[in-house]
């Protein structure tokens, strides 16, 4: 049996997603863009974390210092652009890509053996078995060994590569961190601060009332009160009722924190059952009930989550559009554009969201996220009236953002017409989309 290659590892890694996984990442079918294989990537990093695994992981995500990574939060740091090598090459676009994003699709698809050097190992295994079962080859066995030899070599070869990949990342990264050297600074300060509270706090110097309370989320509040009878509240400087697990005074404000009533706790449970009853028909609430929503996007309590739906015509402009609002108008969220599954949406879901009917979206809504911002936009060209060779593009935006319940948010929606100017449709267009703040 022939020496196996990188090539043909690449090759078997590459037949295992296209034909064995019939083109499917994470269990889904989804469309291949740098946003799904990064969700990908969400999903399973905490699922396929064998110690192979991880090494992989710790090599493409440079985390080599963190005994603990926290992979959810790195993946979700990066920008999306680090993920499309990846599939460019399970598209085959990309012919000669590195060893750490091959070893990335390994993973991913769950090809086995990996990584390269444990596939090599088995290749050798295998071909000593075949040799002892064939009695032809027992007078070449220093050609065998000589064969293993160059494995051997292969894989330290292998090895060496990897290092000097490993050593140039480490370069880069030191590098980088004379960029942070004030970042560090405050933080050091930070924790200096911090350690000075806690010793206060234990010598009673700072009052115990203002020891930090964990604040509950309107979402939370019907699970949590239907096992816990005690809920306090308090109002915040901007008026909103907040909900606190512990007694004591609000941690902004300052105020003291009330206990909630049993007419209260029995009004709260009450509004979120109802909240998704509506007088739609009957075939928009079984719509409602199917599970269309992205399970790799979900609501987290520290962040506050956006879903953005853009619709018009021109497809491309749909996606530039709403990287801009990603950028600029909702840069504070943490934003997606794929809490549809990509094979459920439909024109049925796309009108719903258009006339502001949530419920489409089914009833556990909140799990993923706070808001869904839904939006149109068309854009028109006329000749400059100052200049012919100029061209101007008329962008009509209209968005409009709902709450997980489907209350419309006021402050963040808008409708607006933004202008560009250029030389061609092209940059005139482009022009007005950098427009939308």
């Amino acid at each position: 049996m022939e020496q196996k290659t990188i090539e043909d590892y690449k090759r078997e890694i590459l037949h295992k997603f296209n034909v064995i996984e019939n083109k499917k990442i994470a269990g889904y079918e989804s469309e291949l863009t740098s946003v799904s294989v990064r969700d990908a990537c969400i999903y399973l990093c905490d699922k396929r974390i064998d110690k192979v695994d991880i090494e992989i992981l710790n090599r493409f995500f440079n985390c080599h210092n963190n005994t603990q990574p926290n992979y959810r939060e790195i993946i979700n740091s990066l920008d999306k652009d680090k993920f499309k090598p990846i599939w460019q090459f399970l598209k085959g676009d990309t012919e000669s890509p590195s060893k750490f994003r091959i070893e990335l699709v390994a993973w991913l698809v769950d090809f086995n053996p990996r990584p390269y050097a444990k596939y090599l190992k088995k290749t050798l295994d295998d071909n000593e078995i075949s040799e002892e079962n064939d009695l032809e080859l027992k007078e070449t066995k220093k050609l065998d060994f000589d064969k293993k030899e160059d494995i051997v070599n292969s894989v330290n070869d292998l090895n060496i590569e990897f290092q000097k990949e490993e050593t140039n990342n480490k370069i880069e990264v030191a590098v980088k961190s004379k960029v942070g050297f004030k970042i560090t600074i405050t933080l050091i300060l930070t924790a200096m601060l911090f350690l000075v509270y806690s010793i206060a706090k234990s010598t009673h110097f700072i009052s115990k009332d203002v020891e930090v309370i964990r604040k509950i989320s309107t979402n939370e509040l019907p699970d949590y009160l239907r096992t816990n009878q005690m809920l306090w509240k308090g109002t915040s400087n901007s008026g909103t009722m907040e909900y606190f697990t512990t007694s004591g005074k609000h941690p902004v404000t300052g105020k003291n924190l009330t206990l909630i009533s049993k007419e209260e706790r029995e009004e709260i449970i009450k509004e979120k059952e109802i909240i998704f009853k509506t007088k739609e028909s009957k075939n928009d609430i079984e719509l409602a009930e199917k599970t269309i929503l992205n399970p790799s996007f979900k609501n987290r309590t520290n962040s506050k989550e956006m879903a953005i739906f853009v619709f018009g015509e021109d497809i491309q402009l749909n996606r530039e559009v709403i990287s801009q609002l990603q950028s600029s108008k909702f840069s504070n969220y943490n934003t997606t554009t794929n809490l549809v599954l990509p094979n459920e949406m439909n024109k049925i879901i796309k009108e719903n969201l258009l006339s502001g009917n949530m419920i489409v979206l089914g009833n556990t809504l909140y799990r993923h996220t706070d808001y869904i911002c839904v939006g149109n936009t068309n854009s028109t060209f006329r000749a400059s009236t100052v200049n012919s060779q100029i061209t101007i593009c008329d962008l009509k935006l209209n968005i409009t953002v709902y709450d997980s319940k489907g209350n419309r948010q006021k402050s963040l929606s808008k409708s607006n017409t933004y202008i560009g100017q250029g030389f061609t449709k092209q940059e005139a267009q482009k022009n007005a989309i950098k427009r939308i703040k």
